[in-house]
């Protein structure tokens, strides 16, 4: 079956295995089985497969264990449904990375300022690169969701996808 995608759809998929952390049974090169980000999984249940339909080519995700909704699963690992259709030119844009110290001369912000108590940013890795952690608290403090810059600057072409998104259990 692997012969119906090009290689760069087979690449683009491998990419967006990438945006699944921890354990990953790899069965093909379009067929993978990952950890649910939308549950506690301990065994890789979210099937992450790349397809073929009458709307093109796709990954698809079936969350095998908890039947997980897939707005769900795809807002836990910060991807869109766009970056799951490999139609155009489409797909999960690189990430660059982000430091804190770019990311202030950028705003032309003290750098004290934006670690401080107030803002909160921290330096974080994400997928191996450099990015900004910005919590969002609620009103008694707690962080309840988490913003992750992970490019500095907006693309130019295609989506606005500088950020990703992790809620808090």
């Amino acid at each position: 079956m692997n012969d119906t995608f090009n290689p760069e759809d087979l690449a683009r998929y491998a990419k967006v295995l990438e945006y699944f952390p921890g354990e990953k049974n790899i069965k093909s090169s379009t067929d993978a089985d990952v950890l649910c980000p939308a549950h506690g999984d301990n065994d890789p249940s979210l099937g992450v497969d790349l397809r073929r339909n009458g709307a093109g080519r796709k990954v698809v995700l079936t969350c095998r264990s908890h039947g997980c909704p897939y707005g769900s699963i795809i807002q836990a690992v910060g991807l869109t449904s766009e970056d799951l259709r490999f139609n155009s030119t489409n797909g999960p844009t690189p990430i660059e990375g982000c430091t804190l110290k770019a990311y202030a001369a950028e705003k032309r912000l003290p750098l004290d300022f934006l670690v401080g108590d107030e803002v909160a940013l921290e330096q974080i890795n994400y997928w191996g690169k450099p990015a900004i952690s910005i919590p969002y608290p609620d009103e008694d403090g707690n962080v309840v969701s988490e913003r992750f810059r992970i490019n500095l600057h907006k693309p130019t072409t295609g989506p606005d996808d500088r950020f990703r998104w992790k809620k808090q259990p």
